[in-house]
C-alpha cells in the first residue's frame, strides 16, 4: 500500500471517529433527557399518592371513584414535556381546523351512537326554563358532554335533546338566564375543580335556546366557575366567576376574577380591582331576595384567597363580610324568602379536603354562627374528604329553614341547619341498609321547579336525579341524556353481534347487549370502569377492571362476574392487553415489571415478569401475529418488544427511536405484520405519530398537518392500511394516505362530536369499529368493514347443519335461500354487498328445527331495488355461521 493510500485511509478513519463520536454525543444527550424525565415522573407527587385498598377506600370515601386521581393521570398523560404544564389553549386551533376540514373529509366515516340512554354523567349545570309557564322544560350540561334539554322533565322517562355536538368546547360548567329577558341564556365552559377539561368561554342565546353563538369576548375565559345575571334598572348585567389553574410552578393564564358586563357579554370589566383581583378567585355566585349579589372564593396557587365571602348591592362596590383560614372553597346559598338569611359551607383549608366550616347569617352577613355539619351513617363529614370536588347548598324557595346540602350524598335540614336528615346513598346496598333513597354519588348542582318548592333536581356524576316530594323519594331522569365518560371499549368477536363492554368514569363497566341503536345498558361491575376485554376465541370469557390491577371475570358470556385479582399496583386507569391465543392478561405494574394473569379458566394465577422499562408502562399491545410477543410503551417514550412474554425468561428488546419524544406512548397499533407499526404520543408539544415497516429498526414521522393535541389511540383500516384513524381530544381524525411524507389529517366526526375519544377498537370478523368517548358515550362505525370477512371467518360447531346454495343463482329478481336447522336456534340471515355493507336483514328470530326457505327479492331494507352485481349472504344460527355468494342480473 502506498503512503498516499495509507494517509487517505487514516483521514477516513479520523472522519469516521468524529462522526461516531458526534453520534454518541447526540445519543447521550437524548438519553440524558429521557433519564431526566423519568426521574421527574418517578418523583412527581401524582405518582406517589398512597395506594388505598378497597377496604381503606370504602372507609375513607365510601364511594366508587376518585376523580382527583383520574385527573392527575390525565395531567401527566398530556402535559407539554418542555414546560411541564398542560397548554389546553392550543386546542383552540384544533377546534378551528376540525371545523374547516368537516367539508373536506378524505376518509368517509359515519358514526352511529349507542348511548347508553339510561346512564348519565358528571353534571354541573342545571336550570328550569324560565319561558315554560308549566315549569317542565329543563336544561342540563355535562362537563364533557355538552348542553341538553328536555321539554318535560316530569315524565317518568323524559326525552333529552342535545344542542350541538360541534361547539368549540362542550365542557359545560354553569348556566343562567337574564331576568329582564328570559329568552337570553348564558352557558359557561371549563370545569376547574378536577381540571379535567378546560373551557373556551361563554355561549349565549337570545331566542330561548333555539340558536347559540359563542361570545368572542370570552375567548380567554378558560374556567367559568359560575354565572349570574342581575336586574339592574331594567338591564340584565352579567357577572362571571372566572378562574385559572396552576401547574407545576406556572400559571395557566387566562382571563380570571370577578367579571362584569353591562352590554350582554360583548365587553367586560374587572369588578375586583387591585390586590383583590389577584388574591381572590370567585367560585360561587348568588343573588339574594333583595337583589344583592354574593360571592364565595377559592384558593389561589399560594394557598390564600379562599374562605372569603363578599357582597355588593350595586355590583361595583364590594365588601368582605367573612374571612376564614379554615376553607379553600366557599359555597353559598341565599334564602329566596328572606334576604337576611345566608348559608355558607367551606372545603377545608390548604391541603385539607374535608369540611372546614359551616356557617349561617340571619342579619344579612353582619354576624355569623356555626351550623351543624351533616354526617353520614358512620359519622363522617358528608363530603368524605372531597369537598374540593362535590359541594352544593340550596335553600327551599318557600322556607328559609329548609336547607339541602350535597356532597357524596344528599342531606336535608328543616330547622336552619341545627339537625340533619340523610336522604340518599350512592349505592343500593347502603340505601337498603340505612333505609335511604338511591342517588348517584357526587352532587354538583341543584334547581327547584318554579311554583313547586317540593320538586328539586340534583346534578351529579350520574347525571340527573329528581324528587317531587322534598327529598323523600328520588327518580333518575337520564333517559337519553348521554354524557357518559368512557375510558375503554371491547367487542364481541361475532360479526353483526351488537354486544359491547365499555368502562366508564364513576359508572362501572357497562354491558351493551343490543347496541344496534341508542340503548340501555347494565352495569356488570362497579367503580371506575377501566380496561375491559372479551376473549376473541371464546367470548364466554370476559374481563373487566376497576382501578389499578383489580380485575373481574365472567365465564358465562357476561351474565355473572367474579373476582379475578385485587392488586393496587399499576396506574389508576391501568393500561393492559389480553392475548386471546395464550389466554394471558398483561398489565402495567411499575417501572421494572409487567403483571401477568395466566389462563382465564378457573385455574388462573398471576405473576409478573421483570423488565427494566425506565418508567411504568403507558400502553401494552399483544401481537396479532407472533405467539407470546408483546409490545410495551412507557410514559417517558421508550418502546420495547418482549418475546417469550409468557415464560419465566422473557427477552426484552428496546426499539425506541432516537427521534421519539420524551413523552407518553398512548397506543401501539399493528398493521399487516409485526413489522408494520404505528406509535402515538398523547402529550402536547410533541410529534405524535410515528410509523415503521421494518419492526422498529427505522421510524418515520407521520405528524403531517395534525394540530397540536393529545392523540390517545390509532387504528389502521385493515382493507387499506394507508387509511388511519386517530382518537384525539377533538374527536376522531383520519388520513387516507399515510404513505406520503407529510399526511393530511382531517376531522372525521360525522355523527360523533367534538369530544375527547379515549379508545378505538376494531373487530376482525366484520371490521366494525367502536369509539369510547369521554363525555358522549359509545359510538361505532362499519365504514372499515372488509369485503372478505363474510366468508373467510366462517365457523361451525359439530352439528348437522346444511346451508344450500340459493336458487336460482344468478337471480333476477328473486331467489330462495334454503337451509336445514337441526335444532331450535336464534337465526339471523343478512345480505351484504361486495365491500361488506349490509344491504338487507331477511330474518332475526328464533326458529324451530326443520327445513327452511327464505326469499330475497333484490331490494334493500328501505324496499328499494339494488343494482346488478355480486352479493353475499350470511346465516348465523347459535354458534354456527356460514356464507355464500350470489349474482344479481338485470
Amino acid at each position: 500500500m502506498t503512503k498516499i493510500n495509507t494517509y487517505l485511509l487514516f483521514i477516513l478513519f479520523l472522519g469516521f471517529l468524529f462522526i461516531f463520536k458526534k453520534h454518541l454525543q447526540t445519543q447521550t444527550a437524548e438519553e440524558k433527557e429521557r433519564l431526566s424525565y423519568e426521574k421527574f415522573l418517578i418523583e412527581h407527587e401524582y405518582n406517589n399518592r398512597p395506594r388505598m385498598s378497597k377496604k381503606e377506600l370504602k372507609k375513607k370515601y365510601a364511594k366508587k371513584d376518585r376523580p382527583d386521581l383520574a385527573a392527575e393521570q390525565n395531567f401527566l398523560m398530556t402535559l407539554d414535556p418542555s414546560t411541564r404544564n398542560v397548554p389546553r389553549e392550543r386546542l383552540i386551533q384544533a377546534f378551528e381546523r376540525a371545523d374547516i376540514t368537516k367539508m373536506s373529509r378524505t376518509v368517509n366515516i359515519e358514526w352511529d351512537e349507542h348511548g347508553p340512554d339510561n346512564v348519565g354523567g358528571r353534571t354541573r349545570a342545571v336550570m328550569f326554563d324560565p319561558n315554560d309557564s308549566e315549569g317542565k322544560k329543563f336544561w342540563a350540561g355535562g362537563v364533557t358532554g355538552g348542553l341538553w334539554y328536555t321539554d318535560d322533565i316530569t315524565l317518568p322517562d323524559p326525552s333529552w335533546n342535545k344542542i350541538n355536538d360541534f361547539w368549540d368546547n362542550v365542557a359545560v360548567s354553569c348556566i343562567a338566564f337574564d331576568p329582564t329577558n328570559p329568552q337570553i341564556f348564558y352557558v359557561g365552559t371549563g370545569e376547574i375543580y378536577t381540571n379535567d377539561v378546560r373551557g373556551f368561554g361563554i355561549w349565549k342565546t337570545v331566542d330561548g335556546g333555539a340558536t347559540w353563538s359563542r361570545l368572542s369576548s370570552t375567548d380567554e375565559f378558560y374556567w367559568v366557575n359560575d354565572i349570574v345575571v342581575r336586574n339592574e334598572n331594567g338591564v340584565g348585567v352579567v357577572y362571571v366567576a372566572a378562574g385559572m389553574r396552576y401547574y407545576e410552578g406556572e400559571w395557566h393564564y387566562g382571563t380570571r376574577g370577578m367579571l362584569r358586563s353591562t352590554d350582554g357579554g360583548y365587553n367586560w370589566g374587572q369588578v375586583w380591582s387591585g390586590s383583590n383581583e389577584t388574591l381572590y378567585q370567585p367560585s360561587d355566585l348568588e343573588i339574594d331576595a333583595d337583589n344583592n349579589i354574593w360571592a364565595g372564593t377559592r384558593n389561589n396557587s399560594r394557598g390564600v384567597g379562599g374562605g372569603q365571602i363578599l357582597t355588593s348591592s350595586d355590583g361595583v362596590t364590594w365588601y368582605t363580610v367573612f374571612t376564614t383560614a379554615d376553607a379553600n372553597r366557599m359555597e353559598l346559598a341565599c334564602a329566596p324568602t328572606n334576604s337576611n338569611v345566608i348559608y355558607a359551607v367551606g372545603a377545608g383549608g390548604w391541603g385539607d379536603n374535608d369540611i372546614g366550616i359551616f356557617i349561617k347569617s340571619t342579619d344579612g352577613g353582619t354576624n355569623w354562627t356555626s351550623v351543624t355539619i351533616p354526617l353520614n351513617w358512620d359519622n363522617v363529614h358528608f363530603t368524605r374528604g372531597q369537598a374540593w370536588y362535590d359541594l352544593i347548598l340550596a335553600v327551599a324557595p318557600d322556607n328559609e329553614n329548609i336547607l339541602y346540602a350535597g356532597g357524596i350524598d344528599i342531606h336535608k335540614s328543616i330547622d336552619g341547619g341545627t339537625n340533619w336528615t340523610m336522604l340518599s346513598a350512592w349505592h343500593t346496598y347502603y340505601a337498603y341498609l340505612y333505609a335511604l333513597q338511591y342517588v348517584h354519588a357526587d352532587q354538583h348542582s341543584v334547581a327547584f321547579r318554579p311554583g313547586n318548592p317540593n320538586t328539586v333536581v340534583f346534578g351529579n356524576d350520574g347525571g340527573i336525579h329528581m324528587s317531587t316530594d322534598a327529598g323523600n323519594t328520588f327518580i333518575e331522569k337520564n333517559s337519553g341524556y348521554n354524557v357518559t365518560q368512557f375510558y375503554s371499549t371491547a367487542l364481541h368477536p361475532a360479526a353483526d353481534e351488537y354486544y359491547f363492554l365499555a368502562g366508564a368514569q364513576d359508572n362501572g363497566t357497562q354491558q351493551f347487549t343490543d347496541a344496534s341503536g341508542i340503548v340501555s345498558t347494565y352495569e356488570v361491575t362497579g367503580g371506575d370502569g377501566a380496561y375491559c376485554f372479551i376473549d376473541q376465541t371464546d367470548p364466554n370469557y370476559q374481563i373487566t377492571s376497576y382501578i389499578y390491577n383489580n380485575y373481574r371475570i365472567s365465564s358465562d358470556g357476561g351474565n355473572n362476574f367474579t373476582y379475578l385479582e385485587d392488586d393496587y399496583t399499576g396506574r389508576f386507569i391501568n393500561p393492559a392487553d389480553y392475548d386471546d391465543e395464550a389466554d394471558i392478561l398483561y398489565s402495567a405494574m411499575n417501572a421494572d415489571s409487567i403483571k401477568r394473569i395466566h389462563d382465564r379458566s378457573t385455574s388462573y394465577y398471576s405473576d409478573y415478569m421483570s423488565v427494566a422499562l425506565g418508567a411504568t408502562a403507558s400502553h401494552i399491545r399483544a401481537s396479532d401475529y407472533t405467539t407470546n410477543v408483546i409490545y410495551v410503551g412507557t410514559s417517558s417514550g421508550r418502546l420495547y418488544k418482549i418475546i417469550n412474554a409468557n415464560s419465566s425468561g422473557p427477552s426484552s428488546i428496546e426499539i425506541t427511536d432516537s427521534s421519539f419524544p420524551t413523552a407518553w406512548i398512548s397506543c401501539i397499533e399493528l398493521g399487516s405484520s409485526d413489522n408494520e407499526m404505528l406509535v402515538t404520543f398523547s402529550n402536547f408539544g410533541v410529534t405524535s405519530i410515528w410509523y415503521t415497516i421494518d419492526g422498529g429498526m427505522n421510524w418515520i414521522n407521520k405528524e403531517g398537518d395534525l394540530p397540536d393535541m393529545p392523540v390517545r389511540w390509532a387504528l389502521f383500516n385493515p382493507e387499506n392500511r394507508s387509511e388511519v384513524i386517530l382518537a384525539t381530544d377533538i374527536g376522531v381524525w383520519s388520513t387516507n394516505d399515510l404513505s406520503i411524507s407529510s399526511p393530511a389529517w382531517v376531522a372525521s366526526n360525522s355523527g360523533l362530536a367534538n369530544v375527547r375519544v379515549d379508545m378505538l377498537q376494531i373487530r376482525d370478523s366484520d371490521g366494525l369499529v367502536t369509539a369510547a368517548t369521554y363525555g358522549r358515550g359509545l359510538f361505532s362505525t362499519d365504514d372499515f368493514a372488509t369485503s372478505d370477512f363474510l366468508y373467510v371467518n366462517d365457523y361451525t360447531l359439530p352439528i348437522e347443519f346444511t346451508l344450500h346454495q340459493n336458487y336460482p343463482n344468478p337471480l333476477n329478481p328473486n331467489t330462495q335461500i334454503r337451509y336445514d336447522l337441526p335444532k331450535s336456534e336464534y337465526v339471523s340471515i343478512n345480505i351484504y354487498d361486495v365491500i361488506g355493507h349490509k344491504i338487507k336483514s331477511l330474518i332475526n328470530m328464533n326458529q324451530d328445527a326443520g327445513y327452511r326457505i327464505i326469499s330475497w327479492d333484490a331490494t334493500n331494507d328501505l324496499g328499494q331495488s339494488v343494482s346488478a352485481g355480486m352479493y353475499i349472504y350470511t346465516i348465523q344460527a347459535g354458534e354456527f355461521r356460514q356464507t355464500r355468494k350470489m349474482v344479481l342480473l338485470k
